[in-house]
């Protein structure tokens, strides 16, 4: 909970939603505990205009480049706000002049996971180079 506020405030966005439980035992009607796991759920919004939202799939086979942002992080692993903010500011200029036909985020497999499954949507190819 205490790293969802320090974003919200690190990215001056506003919180839109969402539950979180930290106690994890219920009684029920017959005597019963059920223990449930401690739980987040954040819901967020971002109106946009629909003619402006891309999806995470290859849209053609033209010659494009494949950019990769690394998300910057200091020795304990925590992100490095200043950096990032500056990162978030040239994607959206890059988007805002046309420039990026689609976008993912790199998770669990990295990079080469996440262009795979960019390839996947429209059965678009990928080469990489040095």
């Amino acid at each position: 909970m205490l790293g969802f506020f320090r974003a919200q405030i690190e990215l001056n966005v506003p919180a839109i939603g969402g539950k979180d439980s930290a106690s994890g035992t219920f009684k029920m009607q017959d005597g019963k505990l059920i223990h449930v796991p401690t739980t987040l759920i954040a819901i967020a919004n971002s109106p946009q205009d629909s003619a402006k939202i891309v999806s995470a799939e290859f849209q053609d086979a033209r010659d494009k480049k494949v950019v990769y942002f690394p998300f910057p992080r200091d020795e304990n692993g925590l992100p490095e706000w200043d950096a990032y903010r500056d990162i978030l500011s040239e994607v959206r200029q890059l988007h805002d002049a046309g420039k990026v036909a689609s976008s993912s985020v790199v998770e669990e497999g990295g990079v080469a996971a996440s262009i795979t499954k960019m390839c996947f949507g429209n059965r678009i190819g990928f080469v990489f180079n040095e």
